[in-house]
C-alpha cells in the first residue's frame, strides 16, 4: 500500500468516525496538525510517496446511562415527635405508609414514635409529607441505609427488601396507655416490642437509657 493509499484509508476512517460521533463531546481529535497533513497528502494532485510525519490521535467519549445502574437502597428511619395526638395526623401516617409500601409502626402519645422501612425513595417521600405537618417538635432520631444487590430486571430488589424488613405491615401500636389523658405509654412494653423485632438498640437512642 502506497503512502497516498494509506492516507486515504486513514482519512476515510476518521470521516466515518466523525459521522458516527458528530460533536466534540463524543469525538475529540487531539492532533489537528496531523489531520491537516493527512488531508494535504490525500488532496495533493502530485503523487508522492512521503507519508505524513504523524498519525492523527483521537478519543471517543462515551456517556454512560447510569440511571438504571444506580443501586437501590433499603432504608429504615426512626422519627421522634414531642407528641402525636391529632387523629388526622395518625390517620395520615397509616394511610401514607400503606400507599408507599412501607412497614413499621407508630406509637401515638407523648412522646410520639414512628418507624418506617422500605425502599429509600419511599421513606424519603413519607418523611417529606410528615415533616411539613404542624408539630411542636419532630425529627429523625436515627436512620439505617442498606444498599441492595440487584437480582435481575424482573425480580429487582423485592426479595432483598422483604428479607431486611423487621416489621410485617404497618400498625399503630399502643402500650398500656395511662396518665390523666391516657397519653403516656408503658416504655417497658415498648422495649419488649422493639426487642422482639430485633431493634432494641434504638430504645437508648430515644430515651438515653438502656431498656429492660
Amino acid at each position: 500500500m502506497s503512502c497516498s493509499e494509506w492516507a486515504e484509508s486513514q482519512l476515510a476512517e476518521i470521516e466515518l468516525l466523525t459521522s458516527m460521533f458528530p460533536t466534540q463531546d463524543e469525538l475529540e481529535i487531539t492532533d489537528q496538525l496531523a489531520l491537516a497533513e493527512l488531508r494535504d497528502c490525500v488532496e495533493s494532485s502530485a503523487s508522492t510517496d512521503r507519508c505524513p510525519s504523524s498519525r492523527p490521535q483521537f478519543f471517543i467519549k462515551q456517556k454512560l446511562d447510569t440511571a438504571g445502574m444506580e443501586r437501590e437502597v433499603f432504608s429504615r428511619i426512626w422519627i421522634y415527635s414531642h407528641h402525636i395526638y391529632n387523629k388526622t395526623k395518625r390517620k395520615n401516617i397509616l394511610e401514607w405508609s400503606k400507599e408507599l409500601g412501607l412497614s413499621g409502626f407508630s406509637m401515638p402519645g407523648k412522646p410520639g414514635i414512628v418507624c418506617v422501612e422500605g425502599l429509600h425513595s419511599a421513606c424519603e417521600e413519607f418523611w417529606s409529607r410528615v415533616k411539613v405537618l404542624t408539630w411542636k417538635k419532630i425529627m429523625i432520631r436515627h436512620r439505617e441505609d442498606i444498599p441492595l444487590d440487584r437480582q435481575g430486571e424482573d425480580s429487582g430488589a423485592v426479595g432483598s427488601t422483604d428479607s431486611l424488613r423487621k416489621f410485617t405491615g404497618f400498625e399503630e401500636a399502643m402500650f398500656d396507655p395511662h396518665g390523666n389523658r391516657g397519653n403516656h405509654m408503658d416504655l417497658g412494653k415498648l422495649y419488649q416490642f422493639l426487642n422482639e423485632k430485633g431493634c432494641c438498640d434504638v430504645f437508648q437512642m430515644y430515651f438515653g437509657i438502656e431498656g429492660k
